[in-house]
């Protein structure tokens, strides 16, 4: 009920239990005069009624018009007047508020991305006219199916049930030949919006950019692999001239960059446009991560106390070529960032949330500005005072895409002076209950 409508209803009823009261009290005090009891009681309830009409009077003086009623000059021939404009006053608030929905109905329907309002079960709450063509999500029918369920993606899928962090792409179920791109927005309790939007065209452009990179690759091995041969054989002549031996061991370090750059480039191209999941196959993680001490070693000239530690036995499930590259690029990542006699640990531990890959050094840091590019393609930080940091630039983009695969995520700690920690998190279903030996 109403809060005004009730309040009208208790105030009739008291008025008739006050009236028969006062009726009942006069009868009875003037039993043997009843014409003068009931004049009594009549003028009784006339004085109630009248205190009770002052009181509404003051009550809508209140609400019409307070600065009359303060200064004594209420009058009810204007009670009419105040109910009209009232009423004008609420017709015109819902005349602007229809007006209102009506323009937020018409930005939804010519908003260019689907957008799905979804609750903490990820079920379909609302959704716009998009949502239809993109996903193939039925306005009143598919209310209240899960999301899971309209979009059958493993890459979606997984995306969301990590909580939907950072952006996803996978192919429409509408179109195969289209991608999607979808964004976990925060909307209201217990409630998210799900925005995804069409990105085939930004999709095609990569993988022409991405074919272009590896087909120039491929054609720059061959005269890498030439030059690479020649120089070698010159340095190993004892009858070559002394004084071409710096510039010819100039040369064969920068075949050598040109070589590493060539072999990421096309690691990261093959990992960009496989689509085929890595398997989950037992990793001997001792293995992997010694195998990545030897090459940090050998990277630091033995400047460096580069070492492993094992704090759990139990094995990542993944593939083990990119795992291995994963381990590899974090240590000669550390190591680059590390200046001679400090330490580089590689360590391996689990838990009841996964697994951790992480790399330690003691090297220079990195400041806050920089990490969230990190992970950028040929993005090479530039130390306090000192020259750009050598590298390819594109370990970390590999770490990324690898991670990616895996279900993982990578996770950076930095300050400058007191060195950095990589991370890697794997989810538990990415570690093995087998102890391998």
């Amino acid at each position: 009920m109403d809060p005004l409508v009730r309040r009208l209803v208790i105030r009739i009823a008291l008025r008739a239990c006050g009236v028969a009261a006062v009726l009942a009290a006069a009868a009875w005090l003037l039993a043997d005069r009843p014409i003068a009891g009931a004049l009594a009681g009549l003028v009784l309830v006339l004085a109630w009624e009248l205190s009770v009409q002052v009181r509404a009077a003051g009550e809508l003086s209140q609400l019409f018009d307070p600065d009359a009623w303060s200064g004594g000059a209420f009058s009810f021939a204007e009670l009419p007047q105040q109910l009209s404009d009232l009423e004008s006053r609420t017709e015109e608030a819902e005349e602007r508020l229809r007006k209102v929905l009506k323009a937020l109905r018409s930005t939804a329907r010519s908003f260019p991305d689907a957008a799905l309002v979804l609750n903490d079960n990820g079920e379909v709450v609302v959704s716009n006219r998009q949502a239809r063509r993109l996903l193939g999500v039925r306005k009143r029918l598919d209310k209240g199916r899960p999301a899971l369920k309209l979009i059958r993606d493993a890459e979606f899928r997984n995306w969301l049930e990590r909580g939907g962090k950072d952006l996803v792409r996978f192919k429409s179920p509408e179109k195969p030949d289209s991608w999607l791109e979808a964004q976990r927005v925060p909307y209201a309790e217990k409630q998210f919006l799900l925005l995804v939007r069409d990105v085939t065209a930004a999709v095609l452009a990569d993988k022409t950019r991405s074919d272009f990179v590896a087909n120039a690759s491929h054609e720059l091995q061959t005269p890498l692999t030439v030059l690479t041969g020649y120089l070698e054989s010159m340095s190993e002549d004892e009858e070559f001239p002394d004084r071409w031996s710096d510039p010819v061991q100039h040369m064969a370090s920068q075949c050598d960059r040109m070589t590493r750059l060539v072999r990421d480039l096309l690691e990261l191209s093959r990992l960009e446009t496989s689509e085929t999941p890595p398997g989950f196959t037992p990793l001997n993680m001792m293995d992997v991560l010694g195998d990545a001490v030897q090459v940090a070693t050998a990277r630091s000239s033995g400047q460096l106390d580069v070492r492993a530690e094992i704090k759990s036995e139990r094995p990542l499930l993944g593939d083990e070529a990119e795992i291995r590259s994963v381990a590899t690029n974090l240590a000669i990542n550390s190591v680059a960032f590390t200046p001679p006699g400090g330490a580089v640990v590689l360590r391996w531990q689990t838990g009841r949330s996964g697994g951790q890959l992480s790399a330690t050094d003691t090297g220079i840091g990195i400041r806050r500005e920089h990490l969230p590019r990190l992970t950028e393609r040929f993005y090479r930080v530039r130390g306090e005072g000192s020259p750009v940091v050598p590298g390819t630039g594109l370990g970390l983009a590999i770490v990324k895409h690898v991670l990616t695969r895996h279900d993982g995520s990578l996770e950076i700690k930095s300050k400058p002076g007191s060195g950095s920690t990589f991370t890697c998190n794997f989810p538990a279903k990415r570690i093995g209950d087998r102890v391998l030996s």
